[in-house]
């Protein structure tokens, strides 16, 4: 992936939310497309929040 200043996570769930996006342009009940992109929004949340507390264990534990 190119550097762009982006992360791939970021990018990644960028390009998810566009395509439920994509699938819901002609539908008429747009509710179940917001409910899955609130869901993968929360998933990433979620995801992100482990990973950074695993990250701020890890440099805490390590001895200086």
């Amino acid at each position: 992936m190119a550097e762009n200043g982006i992360s791939k996570k970021a990018s990644i769930t960028m390009s998810c939310i566009t395509g439920v996006l994509g699938l819901a342009a002609n539908v008429e009940d747009k509710l179940p497309f917001a409910l899955i992109i609130a869901g993968m929004f929360f998933v990433y949340l979620i995801g992100q929040g482990f990973l950074d507390w695993l990250k701020a264990r890890r440099t805490h534990d390590k001895p200086a």
